[in-house]
């Protein structure tokens, strides 16, 4: 038997003995190629003996994809979307039906320099592999340096878009090397070229250069300047990574033309000059391609990219699929127009509105039925190819996030009837403020949700912790928010991005009494003969909030909207952001679920100097009375055929009246105050005994404390206080609630007499003269009498102010007053005035 190095040798000399057969058929690139074959079969020798070696290769290269194909290409089938109802929303564009085809000299020198620098330096001059680049590809691997420029060239990469697929894998690549080198040897390369620059994929349905200078450019590709060029040129690497409508990868795309544009300077294919007009040229974005008469964009946008994720681009592109979704074409026309409508109101456009968005959801199932992700889909100015509802990494929800904060703390005991502290300050050393930067003090938790207090709310993450809250916003459906104790309290108001796609079906819970069914968008996939991929189910969904705790948050919610003037019942919850950047009104009941967004957007990213907030000296854009708009005009319009609908309430609930400080069961002490709240509580959560907080005492008048038992009547009154038990948190006690006295007041002790000012006297018309005692005390004067002339009988005993007498009496008059505290044991105060008083007149008859 002959050894494994025999093999490899003679596996070797057939290898050699073919290639030289070859090249004498032609000998363009045999150099080339006789590499390629050898380095395979060196590699795979490694796998196994030289016969093995050679056998592989001989399996890797067998059966491969015709490259005369090229030429003449399998025309594919088109992807149909539906709505619910039948009617078509889109037809997706086969390879031949996006793809202008072309020449070479139809397409921008620009583009062909610009891509040849990028993609492939040593094109005009390899034949099929640069075995430079492969190397240094290589080494790059190793090493963890990134190249360059990556392993395939222009050849190769199209015979990896056309002939194979993506997968690696050694197989692959020996096809691919060999599959290059054959095109090579029966194209130019004008038209490798040629067919790479109308093949190659560019993002946004864009396949081929003509394509991709209208999608990007509303422009023919011979039109395209230095500028473009180098942007378009480097997109196919990555068309997501690199897409400039999306604001989220704007910066890398410029990032990416800017190494273009180095690219071409370094290769002489333009001057310094003219690589200095290209950096400083702001491009203007405008999409030449959109299909205009395309119901739900936005939407269909979302189920391409779904159906890409699920059965990969080809199949989409081409597979023929037909597709029925869950979107209710009529109420997609009622969204679009309500949000249009109301962006586009004077009075919001003053407060810098310029963009909005809505989805409706069926909470019983999950399904959206309408999905606007902006004000107008072709407008390139808002970037309104951009979904708010589905593009990540989201927004801030603002107060819409206290959903999450509000059923943790139900569901942990908590009810609506308990009390928190709205009091701006500190808290954990951070400072926090209210939207109205106002203090309510203490005030119960129904008032603090369905007013957005911003202080109770942090104060409840806090007290139930970042884990309940975090989790149960998680089962409700955040799950692609980055939540965590790092980024704060802050979280409880909103800090925290949330994809509006999750946020508003976390409402759907709550809607649904409790139940979660994840976002749906396809009822149906079927191929191009009729076989049924895949097909939506009626399921139970996941109880994750009990009906109970659901049902309280729907409670407490129902007065936000109020200021809409919306007859049927409904609940909802408004939030803004930080700086105002976001306003939203989130509306729902039984049957459906309208979550709605009013901001201010550019397309990529707001250059310096514009101003993105929605605070402006004509006010602040606040969620009941923006996008607040928006739902009521959805929503009207979809109750009109609807019959009214409200949640039962569900068993297991029971109002219980409580005493507001301490939420136990009311007793005379608070009642007598008017400190009782009644609510809803959860069965077995509710409070099972009765209120001692709340402690009536009686006390002086005089100085507040505890009146004695020789306490005068007219000097007690009784006062009710609430006295915290030990470890009570200091930042939920009412600050205006005084302590309980615990010493007695001293009004029958005290050793300190009175004191009397001088006494005051009034003339009056009449001749009467009124006569007017101060008497002073630390506790309190008990009387004050009036003496008149010596007599020993007072003329006039007063107990309470003010103390004075009137004297009509004619003639001179001495008064002597006193003034006594209740201290027996005190000398009174005594002051003396004398005064005459004048007879009255008395007219003469006339004669």
């Amino acid at each position: 038997m002959l050894s494994r190095h025999a093999l490899a040798r003679r596996a070797a000399l057939r290898v050699l003995t073919v290639t030289r057969m070859r090249r004498r058929r032609n000998g363009r690139g045999m150099l080339a190629k006789f590499a390629v074959v050898t380095l395979t079969v060196l590699f795979t020798m490694s796998l196994g003996g030289g016969a093995e070696a050679f056998d592989k290769y001989q399996t890797y290269t067998r059966d491969l994809p015709d490259t005369n194909s090229l030429r003449v290409r399998e025309l594919a089938q088109s992807t149909k979307i539906y709505d619910r109802n039948g009617v078509l929303l889109y037809v997706k564009h086969t390879s031949e039906g996006i793809r202008t085809v072309v020449p070479l000299s139809a397409i921008s020198p620009h583009l062909v320099q610009a891509t040849v620098s990028l993609e492939d330096r040593t094109f005009y001059t390899h034949h099929g592999i640069d075995f430079r680049r492969v190397i240094g590809a290589a080494l790059a691997d190793i090493t963890h340096v990134r190249a360059a420029q990556g392993g395939s060239t222009i050849t190769q990469q199209l015979v990896k878009a056309t002939l194979l697929t993506n997968e690696r894998s050694v197989e692959r690549k020996i096809k691919e090397a060999v599959l290059a080198l054959d095109i090579e040897r029966r194209y130019t390369k004008t038209e490798i070229l040629t067919l790479y620059l109308n093949e190659i994929y560019y993002g946004h349905e864009a396949y081929g250069a003509e394509a991709a200078a209208q999608t990007y450019f509303a422009k023919s590709a011979k039109d395209l300047d230095i500028a473009e060029a180098a942007l378009l040129a480097g997109i196919p690497n990555a068309p997501s990574d690199f897409d400039p409508f999306d604001p989220q990868t704007g910066d890398a795309a410029r990032n990416r033309q800017l190494i273009v544009l180095r690219a071409m300077l370094r290769d002489h294919h333009i001057t310094a000059q003219e690589y200095d007009t290209a950096v400083s040229e702001k491009l203007v974005y405008k999409n030449g391609t959109l299909q205009q008469n395309v119901t739900a964009p936005w939407f269909v946008d979302y189920i391409l990219q779904t159906l890409d994720r699920q059965y990969g681009p080809e199949v989409v592109r081409a597979g023929g699929l037909q597709v029925t979704t869950t979107l209710d074409s009529g109420l997609q026309k009622i969204a679009e127009a309500a949000v249009a409508s109301n962006v586009n109101r004077p009075d919001l456009r003053a407060k810098n509105v310029n963009n909005g968005a809505a989805e409706v959801i069926d909470p019983a199932t999950g399904q959206v039925l309408a999905m606007v992700g902006s004000a107008n889909y072709y407008d390139r100015g808002i970037g309104g190819e951009f979904n708010v509802i589905t593009s990540r990494p989201g927004r801030q929800p603002g107060s819409s996030f206290k959903i999450y904060v509000y059923s943790t703390a139900f569901s942990n005991g908590l009810g609506p009837a308990n009390v928190s502290n709205d009091e701006e300050g500190k808290i954990n050393g951070q400072p926090f403020v209210d939207w109205d930067h106002k203090s309510e003090g203490i005030i119960t938790l129904r008032q603090a949700l369905s007013e957005s207090r911003n202080i109770p709310a942090i104060l409840l993450l806090k007290q139930l912790g970042y884990a309940r809250v975090f989790q149960t916003a998680r089962m409700m459906g955040l799950t692609s928010s980055n939540l965590t104790p790092e980024r704060g309290l802050g979280q409880a108001i909103g800090a925290s991005e949330v994809i509006p796609l999750e946020h508003f079906n976390a409402f759907a819970v709550l809607a649904n009494g409790g139940v979660r069914h994840d976002p749906t968008v396809i009822l149906k996939v079927t191929d191009s003969n009729g076989n049924t991929l895949t097909e939506w189910k009626p399921t139970p969904g996941v109880r994750v909030l009990s009906p109970q705790v659901a049902w309280l948050v729907n409670d407490v919610l129902k007065p936000v909207g109020a200021p809409l003037h919306i007859t049927r019942p409904f609940s909802s919850k408004t939030g803004t952001t930080e700086n105002w950047h976001d306003s939203w009104f989130i509306g729902y009941n039984p049957d459906i679920v309208i979550g709605t967004w009013m901001g201010h957007t550019c397309a990529g990213v707001c250059p310096p100097g514009e101003n993105s907030d929605l605070s402006t000296p004509a006010g602040v854009v606040w969620g009941a009375f923006g996008p607040g708009l928006i739902f009521r005009d959805i929503f009207n319009a979809y109750e009109a055929s609807q019959p009214v609908h409200d949640w039962t309430r569900p068993d297991g609930l029971k109002q219980v009246t409580v005493c507001k400080a301490s939420g136990l069961r009311a007793t005379a002490a608070c009642s007598s105050a008017g400190q009782t709240v009644t609510d809803w509580f959860v069965a077995g959560l509710t409070p099972n005994r009765d209120d001692d907080w709340y402690k009536v005492v009686r006390v002086c008048t005089t100085d507040g404390l505890l009146a004695a038992p020789d306490t005068p009547t007219q000097l007690i009154a009784t006062k009710t206080f609430v006295v915290y038990p030990p470890g009570y948190p200091d930042e939920l006690k009412a600050k205006d609630n005084p302590t309980m006295p615990t010493q007695t007041c001293s009004v029958m002790t005290e050793t300190i007499p009175p004191t009397l000012q001088p006494l005051m006297l009034t003339q009056l018309p009449d001749g009467g003269i009124t006569i007017t005692a101060v008497p002073q005390d630390d506790q309190a004067i008990m009387e004050v009498d009036f003496f008149l002339d010596g007599g020993s009988t007072p003329i006039a005993i007063i107990r309470q102010g003010p103390y004075q007498v009137t004297i009509h009496i004619p003639g001179p008059h001495t008064l002597i007053v006193q003034a006594y505290d209740y201290n027996p044991r005190n000398a009174p105060a005594v002051g003396q005035t004398t005064f005459t008083v004048m007879a009255p007149f008395q007219p003469q008859p006339s004669p």
